[in-house]
């Protein structure tokens, strides 16, 4: 399980004097690609709104100017929004994981408006370090 290991670099780095900061935070959305200021330009100028993805929104000039632009694919990842996913919205670790990442719903699924449940264990991890290290 990955979150496991986060749990021993916490460790780790606390042992060797790092400042580890691990309280639960509010997330209202997953991560900063749910945001419409946050996207992955791969070398051929392909532009995407993550590269878990793969949903490519457009492509880069070599002026800079976006074109060939999927508009679907844009308003479609923004407008995900876990309280219509009803295991989303009745689950008490929302507020603290934001719906989970939508770049490997749509890969798992094919769709945006399923959960990423990963994200619960990661943060009861977080609760246990800071437990045990607070």
């Amino acid at each position: 399980k990955d979150y496991k290991r986060f749990s021993i670099l916490w460790r780790l780095a606390k042992r060797k004097g790092f400042k580890v900061v691990n309280t639960p935070l509010l997330k209202f959305v997953y991560c900063e690609y749910c945001t419409n200021r946050s996207f992955d330009i791969d070398p051929e100028g392909n532009v995407y709104k993550c590269l878990s993805s793969f949903a490519k929104l457009g492509r880069l000039k070599p002026n800079g100017e976006l074109h060939s632009i999927n508009y679907d694919n844009y308003y479609n990842w923004m407008a995900r929004n876990p309280l219509f996913i009803e295991q989303c919205r009745t689950c008490k670790f929302l507020p603290a994981c934001g719906g989970g990442c939508a770049g490997v719903v749509r890969d798992i699924y094919g769709t945006l408006y399923e959960s990423d449940c990963r994200e619960k264990y990661f943060i009861m991890e977080r609760i246990k370090f800071y437990r045990r290290h607070r």
